[in-house]
């Protein structure tokens, strides 16, 4: 969780707002909404802003839990499946091995 534990190191309101800056400009959405939110970044006060950043580090927190888990579900279905591939390849070499041993 690389993002998140960036995050949550950040101590300092300057060092808060930098970030959210960076963050709301690597955001793919029109330019004139970027400007919106950063704007709207402007006017919060500390108190705001510490609330706002909490919210935005948990919500950062959830989706990269969401992706390390889609990632276990992914690896686990891709293991399940060489394993059966490998259990078929198996099953047609004793099965050859079989024919073998009975034409002898």
């Amino acid at each position: 969780m690389i993002l998140f534990d960036f995050f949550k190191k950040q101590k300092k309101i300057e060092d808060k707002k930098k970030v959210t800056r960076i963050l709301i400009n690597t955001l793919e959405i029109p330019e004139d909404q970027k400007k919106l939110f950063l704007e709207a970044l402007e006017t919060l006060n500390e108190k705001e802003l510490d609330y706002f950043y909490n919210n935005l580090t948990n919500f950062i927190k959830n989706i990269e839990l969401k992706e390390l888990e889609d990632i276990r579900k992914s690896n686990f279905t891709n293991i399940a499946w060489m394993q059966k591939k490998q259990a078929q390849k198996q099953k047609k070499e004793l099965n050859a091995f079989s024919l073998l041993l009975n034409n002898v």
